[in-house]
């Protein structure tokens, strides 16, 4: 295991869907925030993306460009721009507390917005990219995320379940109520759900997920067959010692992985990259 990009603490990183790139929140010695990107191969240095705002939270598109949060006369906006800092533009003239999904396919983006009701302050909303279109999702703090394949959308509430639904149009989103969700029960689909004991981090389907189990000396990443004949593998990786780390760093391991499901169903990886940021207090 080694790190990534020494000497660059991150908040947040995304890889570009060619794998060529990575674009990350780094903060200076005051705590202010700015974006950077790097090649993955490092054989050359992060360049700081060009601004004069307070800018975080970068996602890639796959066309290159990038979605993220820019503060705006005292409020958070989404924007999209060039990977070198060109076109910026406002995706939504909606005001948002945190940007938090991308769907693989760069039409969706979802996002924590304030509400003007006594009930509910905050509300989960899904923004399309490049057109006018809302969707209220849910109404108290979930995880929205889509496999690889786009035809499911994964929901993550307060408990540590995650809820895959099945998809109509790949990468769109499940019929929801017009007043959003706050719990599996509430969509209109919610026996086709399928119940996923973890809280999935990304997905290639149901069948096969990455989720994060922390240890105070390991990480431990794993994936489930979500089968009659279940099977949970873990790939636990030794973290630096004390000395040899800071808070908050990118580190880069490559592990081969040969294993399937125990009824032989689910792909075989025979080697992986597994890229995850370490923060520790």
């Amino acid at each position: 295991m080694d790190r990534l990009l020494p000497g660059y603490s991150m908040e947040h990183y995304s890889i570009s869907h060619d794998g060529k790139q990575i674009a990350f929140t780094a903060n200076d010695a005051a705590g202010h925030p700015s974006m950077w990107i790097s090649p993955m191969n490092r054989r050359s240095s992060p360049v700081r993306i060009p601004s004069t705002k307070v800018e975080d939270s970068p996602h890639f598109l796959p066309d290159g460009d990038l979605i993220f949060r820019a503060v705006e006369g005292g409020s958070n906006f989404l924007y999209r721009m060039k990977a070198d800092g060109s076109g910026r533009r406002k995706i939504t003239a909606q005001r948002v507390l945190d940007l938090d999904t991308v769907s693989p396919d760069g039409r969706w983006v979802t996002a924590a917005a304030p509400m003007v009701n006594q009930e509910h302050t905050a509300a989960i909303k899904a923004f399309r990219v490049g057109g006018a279109e809302e969707q209220l999702v849910c109404t108290n703090n979930c995880l929205v995320n889509w496999d690889t394949s786009g035809k499911f959308v994964f929901f993550g509430f307060k408990t540590e379940n995650s809820y895959a639904l099945p998809l109509t149009q790949p990468f769109g989103l499940p019929k929801l109520p017009a007043a959003g969700v706050s719990r599996v029960e509430d969509f209109p689909a919610a026996k086709t759900a399928i119940t996923i004991p973890n809280f999935v981090e990304s997905a290639i389907s149901p069948s096969f997920y990455a989720y994060t189990r922390r240890n105070t000396d390991a990480i431990c990443i794993g994936f489930s067959c979500n089968s009659s004949a279940m099977h949970t593998d873990f790939f636990r990786k030794s973290l630096p010692t004390n000395r040899d780390r800071d808070k908050s760093k990118t580190w880069k391991s490559k592990d081969r992985i040969l294993r399937k499901c125990s009824d032989g169903s689910g792909p075989v990886i025979e080697s992986a990259d597994l890229i995850f940021t370490i923060s520790l207090g």
